[in-house]
This record gives C-alpha cells, sequence and structure tokens, in this order.
C-alpha cells in the first residue's frame, strides 16, 4: 500500500537557533531548500544543563539528500548491518509511526487561532520527540540528545521521523560501528563543525 506522508509546517525546534528559522541550505553543497522541492534531513544535537534550565545546541545542520546518500556510500558495509540490527532490536521504527499515525490526535481550534488552525485532528509532532526511541527516557530527563527530522521545503514529512535519540543509545551506536566509518565521521564533525570537544560529538545523519 502506497503511504503518502502528512506534511506540517517546520516545528520551531527544528528551526536554526540564529535565525529562529527554518535553516536554509545543505551543509555540504550549499543548495537552497527552503522554496524548492528538495528533500533534506535536519539534525540538531542539544546539552540539556537541568540546574540551569538552559539548552545548549552542539551542532545543527541540514543535510540534502543527495549528499545524505553520498555520505551513507562512505559508510562501510559493516557499519550498516550493526546499525540495521541495532534498530530492529531496539526500536521497529515503522511501527512507532503507524501507532503515532493512527492516533487521533486533536490539532489546532480556530478558537485559539495557533497556526490558523481548522480543528482538525492530525500528528502532533510533540508526540514524535517526547522521548528517546531507544530507551523509552523522557525529553526532559535526557542530558543530550539528538533530534532528526525530514523535510521537504517549508514543510516537514511525518513519518518515522522526527525523533529523538539520547546519549546513552548514541554511544550504544557509536561503539558498533566501524572503526572506518567512525573516522568518517570524525572527518566529517571537524570539516563542518571543527575538532569536538568531547568524542561522542558526532553527527550521524544515517538513520532515515
Amino acid at each position: 500500500m502506497f503511504f503518502l506522508p502528512t506534511r506540517i509546517p517546520i516545528p520551531p525546534a527544528f528551526h536554526s537557533t540564529e535565525t529562529d528559522a527554518p535553516i536554509e541550505t545543505c551543509l555540504v553543497c550549499d543548495r537552497g531548500l527552503l522554496d524548492t522541492n528538495t528533500e533534506y534531513l535536519v539534525e540538531k544535537a542539544v546539552r540539556q544543563h537541568t540546574e540551569y534550565d538552559v539548552r545548549e545546541v552542539i551542532f545543527e545542520y541540514a543535510l540534502c539528500l543527495r549528499c545524505h546518500a553520498d555520505l551513507q556510500d562512505e559508510i562501510s558495509d559493516a557499519s550498516k548491518r550493526a546499525l540495521e540490527t541495532y534498530f530492529l532490536e531496539r526500536a521497529n521504527l515503522y511501527q512507532r509511526a503507524a501507532l503515532l499515525m493512527s492516533e487521533d490526535v486533536p490539532g489546532p481550534s480556530p478558537a485559539t487561532g495557533a497556526n490558523g488552525g481548522t480543528g482538525t485532528s492530525g500528528p502532533d509532532p510533540e508526540r514524535w520527540m517526547d522521548r528517546c526511541i531507544v530507551t523509552d527516557t523522557p525529553i526532559e530527563a535526557l542530558e543530550e540528545y539528538q533530534l532528526i527530522g525530514h523535510c521537504v521545503g517549508r514543510e516537514m514529512l511525518m513519518t518515522h521521523l522526527p525523533l529523538v535519540i539520547g546519549h546513552e543509545a548514541m554511544n550504544e551506536i557509536m561503539q558498533r560501528l566501524s572503526k572506518e566509518t567512525r573516522d568518517r565521521l570524525g572527518g566529517f564533525q571537524e570539516e563542518h563543525f571543527g575538532p569536538p570537544e568531547m568524542p561522542h560529538e558526532l553527527p550521524v545523519p544515517i538513520f532515515a
């Protein structure tokens, strides 16, 4: 059966921290994203300082699917198999999406005036992003986490993305990757963001 994802405006959680608006260009090829039909991923890593009620963005970027595919081609076959096994064992992403999409979540109503709401039911992105998909830890209890979303133009596609993955799960994933893949991701990190403060601060745009 053909699945046509629901589209919503890109949530503020995926906006640039500098502009408070959607990220405009691909990190790698610099192509414009917002006024096109280009599909792309947005990833953001966040560290929470709960004692100060502060959230710090470690990195954020958009990556068009062409550049994403090029990066995936550089990931070792062993790492791809390890990632597939990990998510099959720890988080059924497509089953999760089906369950979330089947839930009758009230949409914004005209009474509130939110987003020019219609009062119709539809997917609530907050339910996609309220906890780590692996450990089930609520997002407010995560010291660090990554957000990943799939967008086209100025809209987000509701599929198995968006999702949240916490620091504990990210460490488990990194331990399963081959040294070749870790080195490639480290090179991607340093090329675009400079050397990380800690080894686990690596962008891993390979979940979609």
